[in-house]
């Protein structure tokens, strides 16, 4: 790898925005042609406060009351991805409030994984409906539904979208 390669690489294992619009490929709301992932201005915007939590040393907590189809289920799904595929011992988890929401958020997860650019994508070591498991990196993402019995038992999740709460079926 030359100097110049792994300057680039370093850059997007650690500018997620800089990622993001190089390696993340999104659908768009028209068209079929998988498209880069530029951040709007609601997403520049949460993104900040990530950032600012994080490089704060502090943990990331945001509580977002949003309109729809702002985006911001994109950017917390790719910067999960990012953050799972370009560090070691990252396991991620997504809690929708229904299986069609977990099943679009997965598909939208694993899209991103399949269009990464070869340098950027650990191998995975499973793959189903709902967890990819990227065994050379010990990390993982996963995807399932609120309210079930056990979630997350056993387990520690360095991050976490839980998407709809309001929706959630009560305990």
């Amino acid at each position: 790898m030359t100097p110049a390669e792994r300057a680039e690489r370093i850059r997007l294992r650690d500018d997620f925005k800089y990622w993001a619009a190089r390696a993340y490929k999104i659908l768009p709301k028209e068209g079929d042609d998988l498209i880069p992932l530029v951040l709007n201005a609601a997403q520049e915007h949460a993104l900040a406060a990530i950032e600012r939590q994080r490089l704060a040393g502090k943990p990331i907590r945001l509580i977002i009351l949003k309109g729809r189809q702002q985006g911001l289920s994109t950017l917390i799904e790719a910067w999960q991805l990012w953050r799972t595929t370009q560090g070691r011992a990252k396991k991620s988890l997504v809690l929708a409030h229904e299986a069609d929401s977990a099943s679009g958020l997965f598909q939208q997860a694993k899209r991103g994984y399949d269009n990464l650019p070869a340098i950027l994508k650990p191998s995975i070591e499973r793959s189903n409906k709902k967890e990819l498991t990227f065994g050379v990196l010990d990390s993982a993402l996963e995807v399932t539904t609120a309210g079930g019995r056990g979630i997350g038992r056993g387990k520690t999740f360095r991050y976490c979208h839980a998407s709809e709460v309001a929706f959630w079926p009560p305990n």
